[in-house]
């Protein structure tokens, strides 16, 4: 900007950043298809040691941040009450 200084410059940049940061923040948690408190059914895409019979039902419990390019969830079996993160894409409306 014509009349910065180089400290102005960067100090807007850095304030720039932090407000996209923010939007992609609020974004994605907004973002989520399932609420917590949901019931949902867990298919996972590739087998899982551990974890409960896929015909069990699962509530949403937390929201999390996207992982690889995918919203995640800590979902809990509602008949093991094991818990675990899953990716959106694995689970289904219950």
């Amino acid at each position: 900007m014509p009349g910065w200084n180089e400290r102005e410059a960067a100090d807007s940049l850095v304030l720039l950043a932090e407000s996209v940061m923010d939007a992609v923040k609020v974004r994605s948690m907004a973002d989520h298809r399932f609420k917590i408190g949901q019931t949902v059914f867990f298919r996972p895409r590739e087998s899982r040691r551990g974890i409960a019979p896929l015909n069990y039902p699962y509530r949403v419990m937390q929201r999390l941040p996207e992982a690889r390019g995918e919203l995640q969830y800590q979902i809990r079996c509602t008949v093991t009450e094991q818990e675990f993160a899953a990716s959106e894409r694995e689970l289904r409306p219950g």
